[in-house]
This record gives C-alpha cells, sequence and structure tokens, in this order.
C-alpha cells in the first residue's frame, strides 16, 4: 500500500535535482531575421547599396541608354540611385533621363517607383534636370507605390516640389517636430536627415518662424535649436545658417530683447558662428545680423566687466564704491559714446562670466608674466570711445588708463586672446610722453569728472554729472 506514494516521494526528489533546462535564445531575433530579408524599399525610404561602384554603373546604363538596350531588373533597380548622385549624372543626360524614367513607368513592380521616390528625395533641388520629370512620374503613381508613399503624397502632396515642402514645413512647425520627424511618423522610417528634401523643408520652417509664426523669444530660441543645431553643437546644415540667424534675430529688428534673452540668443549664436568681432569672415553671409551681433556683444562685455567685477569687489575692500562705477560707465554707454568693448579677466572672472554670460561668451585673459601684479579677481574693461579714443580701466583700486588714439603703439589692441597686464596700464607721462596723447586717473575724489572731461575731448560730447551722480 505504501508503494505507490514512495515511488511518489522518491520521483519529487529527482525531479528537484536535476538542474532546470536553460533556455537558450536566438543570437539574431526572428523579427529582425525577417525584417532583414525585405527589400529595403518595403521598410519605406531606401538608399543605394553598399560597396556597390555607382559611377560604373551609371556608366554602363549610359551607354545600354545610347545603345536603345532595354534595361533589364537589376538596371532598374540601380538607377534611381544614379540619376543626380554620380558623375555622370544620368538626369543630365536627356536619352538617360527619358530612358530610366519610362522603364520604371513600365515595370509591372512597385520596386523601381518606391527607390526612385528614395533617390529623389534624397537628391531632392528644385530646378536641377529630372527633378519635375520625376516628380510628375512619382505624382502619377503614387497610388501604385503603395504605403507610405501612397499615404504621404495624399496628406502632403509630397511630390509637388513647391507643395510637398510646404507643408510638411507647416506640421513641423504645428507639431513642434523637425520636417524628419514628420515624415518619419507618416512611415519613412529611415529618411536621412541631411537629404535634399529634409533641407528644403528645414529651409521653410525657418523662414516661417522669422516671419514671427512664434512669437514668443525663448520659445523660439528653443524651436531653432531643435530643428537646425545637431546634438554636437553644428548646423545641421551649414548652407541654411543665413535662414537660421534670420530665424532667431529678425523679429528684434523692431525691438529689442531684454539683457537675459539677449545673453541667451548670444550664447547660441556663439556656438554656431563665432564672435563676429574675433571671426568676421563666418559673418560675411549674415552682414545685417553680424551688425546686430556686434551691438549686442558691445553691450554685453559692459555688463561683463560691470556684473563680474561687482562679485569680486567686496573680497577688495572695494563693495561701497563700485555702484559709482556701474552708473559712470552705463551713462557713457547709454549716451552713445561706446562703439566697441571687450572685458579682460583673471581667472576668477573667467569662471564667473562663464557661470552668467555662457560657456559660449568671448572675453581676453591675462597672460602670466609682467611687472603689473593682478590681484584675484582684477579685470580689465577695453572701450573704443568716438572715433580715436580707447579707455583701459583696471577694477577695483585700479586706474582709468585713456589713450587718445587707440592706434598709438603701445595701445592695447581689442579682442586679444591673451594681455599682458603691462600693456593695459598707461605710459609714464613724467618720461617725457605728451599728456594728451595719455591720461591716467585713480578712482578717488571726483574721478568720473575728470574721466568725463577727457572723454568730451575725444569724442566732443558731455556727459553731464546727473547721468551718473
Amino acid at each position: 500500500m505504501n508503494e505507490v506514494p514512495t515511488r511518489l516521494k522518491d520521483a519529487l526528489r529527482a525531479v528537484g535535482r536535476r538542474a532546470a533546462p536553460t533556455a537558450l535564445l536566438p543570437r539574431e531575433p526572428a523579427v529582425a531575421r525577417a525584417l532583414a530579408r525585405l527589400p529595403a524599399d518595403m521598410l519605406g525610404f531606401s538608399a543605394p547599396a553598399r560597396g556597390r561602384n555607382y559611377k560604373h554603373i551609371a556608366e554602363a546604363i549610359a551607354e545600354a541608354c545610347h545603345a536603345g538596350r532595354p534595361l533589364d531588373r537589376r538596371d532598374l533597380r540601380d538607377a534611381p540611385w544614379c540619376l543626380w548622385q554620380t558623375r555622370p549624372a544620368l538626369a543630365q543626360d536627356p536619352v538617360c533621363l527619358a530612358a530610366v524614367l519610362g522603364a520604371v513607368a513600365a515595370s509591372p513592380r512597385r520596386r523601381p517607383l518606391r527607390s526612385l521616390a528614395s533617390a529623389w528625395m534624397m537628391s531632392f533641388e528644385p530646378g536641377q534636370p529630372g527633378m519635375a520629370e520625376a516628380a510628375w512620374l512619382l505624382r502619377d503613381s503614387a497610388s501604385m507605390m503603395g504605403s507610405p508613399w501612397d499615404r504621404l503624397s495624399a496628406s502632403f502632396g509630397l511630390f509637388h516640389e513647391a507643395e510637398g515642402p510646404r507643408r510638411v514645413a507647416e506640421a513641423a512647425l504645428s507639431g513642434r517636430v523637425t520636417p524628419v520627424a514628420v515624415l518619419k511618423q507618416g512611415g519613412i522610417g529611415s529618411l536621412d536627415a541631411t537629404s535634399g528634401y529634409a533641407k528644403a523643408c528645414l529651409a521653410l520652417l525657418l523662414g516661417m518662424i522669422e516671419a514671427g509664426q512664434v512669437r514668443d523669444p525663448m520659445e523660439r530660441l528653443k524651436r531653432v535649436r531643435d530643428v537646425a543645431v545637431r546634438p554636437d553643437g553644428r548646423l545641421v546644415f551649414q548652407e541654411l545658417g543665413p535662414q537660421t540667424c534670420g530665424a532667431l534675430l529678425h523679429p528684434f529688428r523692431e525691438a529689442l530683447p531684454d539683457r537675459a534673452v539677449r545673453d541667451a540668443y548670444l550664447d547660441l549664436l556663439l556656438m554656431l558662428f563665432g564672435d563676429p568681432r574675433l571671426h568676421p569672415a563666418a559673418w560675411a553671409r549674415m552682414a545685417e545680423e553680424g551688425e546686430m551681433v556686434r551691438h549686442w556683444l558691445t553691450e554685453q562685455s559692459l555688463r561683463q566687466f560691470l556684473d563680474v567685477a561687482d562679485r569680486a569687489a567686496g573680497a577688495h575692500d572695494f563693495g561701497s564704491a563700485w555702484p559709482a562705477r556701474r552708473r559712470f560707465w552705463e551713462a557713457v554707454y547709454d549716451a552713445g559714446l561706446v562703439s566697441e568693448a571687450w572685458v579682460v579677466f583673471s581667472p576668477l572672472g573667467v569662471d564667473l562670466a562663464k557661470r552668467l554670460f555662457g560657456e559660449n561668451a568671448s572675453f581676453g585673459r591675462f597672460s602670466r608674466g609682467g611687472g603689473k601684479p593682478v590681484a584675484v579677481g582684477h579685470t580689465v574693461l577695453l572701450l573704443r570711445v568716438g572715433q580715436r579714443g580707447l579707455v583701459a580701466d583696471w577694477s577695483f583700486n585700479g586706474q582709468c588708463n585713456i589713450w587718445f588714439d587707440h592706434e598709438a603703439t603701445d595701445a592695447p589692441r581689442l579682442y586679444k586672446a591673451n594681455y599682458s597686464p603691462d600693456e593695459l596700464g598707461a605710459r609714464d607721462t613724467a618720461a617725457g610722453h605728451a599728456r594728451q596723447e595719455t591720461v591716467s586717473c585713480v578712482h578717488s575724489g571726483d574721478w568720473q569728472a575728470r574721466v568725463a572731461d577727457e572723454i568730451g575731448k575725444i569724442t566732443g560730447v558731455h556727459i553731464p554729472a546727473s547721468s551718473y551722480l
């Protein structure tokens, strides 16, 4: 009677002692294997096959077209990628263009049409040979191409050279996404973000932003950064630099934004194009925007000096005197007497400036060496005043040095990366130099009146005491 239970117990113990079977998962999921077996153009956007020499393929197809030989299945697979992207580009030869498009249209398979659609979008540039003819064929055949091309053609007029990019750009604007994201949502999952079609859509989107369709300035800054700037901080399309600048700055032509907004825009613009005072060539295509940015940077340099030195003034027992310095230089700027400005920082000032004005802020630094000591946090403000004058104002208990000719051999040059402390000091007038060439004033007593007097001699403009006292 006990035999069966005993055997059952023994069996259960044996099962418990066995190692659990190990499930061996395939190295490649079945879904991935299935997708790999699908032709690329079944997934939407396709691309040229790697390893193929399309230049030689284009030459062979051109030879067949001129010989009147019909294009076979292999030719139709490759021909769309030879229309615009190879040398020779088959679309530039009317005989080859007609033969390729005719063969694609006559093919009973939809793959040549889908490859043509992909090649057309990749090389998209209205006006170049073959674009309009291929667009006509794609519009006429969209219903036969299958998903997603038929849907995108119906939704956006995808194959209309002007209407298609415009409608995609409008969808991107309203959806707060990139044009590529709009098309990927429509089913073109592998569309190259640097394709010609993407560039055309982005140019239109930036134009819409420039025209004022994103009114909030910080939202506009975010939108432009999101659609036009790569994660590594470079433009998606370098050719669209002027359009990017226009989208950012055009709305400010009529109204100057507040300082915080200007600083945020300058941080992005300096990252993308550099400081126009230091890299004018990078702004050659954007002369008007460059002048606006230079004006903003002049005012920002003045604030860099005032705000950074203000933070360090207490450490030098100069805190109580600093508001008077700020009022004076702001009055000089407000009088329109400052045409250029640059600041030179010690290491402490560099760190403060980057925290206050962004990682891409521009300024000079003190170099090591020289006889004049530089205290921790010391800062020098360089100003061009009037047509010829130059001011070098040292923070804290330093002097204000004035050159009547900014081109004098010993006058410091603006926009250098590094400065010796000695080159920012005025010449010794007791050593035989004429006083009208260089003046130094200490910040004590009625120093503002003395400096205002000297600036008046240079500019012909009197700064009333009421503006800074």
